[in-house]
């Protein structure tokens, strides 16, 4: 079985996602306590539960994905390194 070439895309992709998804949900709770036109209170609290509950869940699951594919980065990178250090 051929080994893959290790990419640096494996841990970067999901570390940026990850990145994003926190920025747009703070975003979007900073949209949702801003005031709007016309009478205004502060939402309920369940408004905010949406993007902060999910933003959190995938903020996650995008880590965890990073931490996997920067283990399996690292640990290919090492194979090459060996197979470099073991041709001369």
């Amino acid at each position: 079985m051929m080994r893959k070439k290790a990419k640096r895309s494996w841990y970067l992709v999901p570390f940026t996602g990850a990145l994003f998804i926190a920025l747009f949900s703070f975003l979007q709770v900073i949209y949702l306590r801003k005031p709007k036109a016309g009478p205004w209170s502060l939402p309920d609290e369940h408004v905010f539960l949406i993007p902060v509950g999910m933003g959190s869940l995938f903020f996650v699951f995008f880590v965890v994905l990073g931490c996997f594919g920067l283990y399996y980065y690292k640990k290919e990178k090492e194979a090459e390194n060996f197979k470099e250090r073991e041709r001369g």
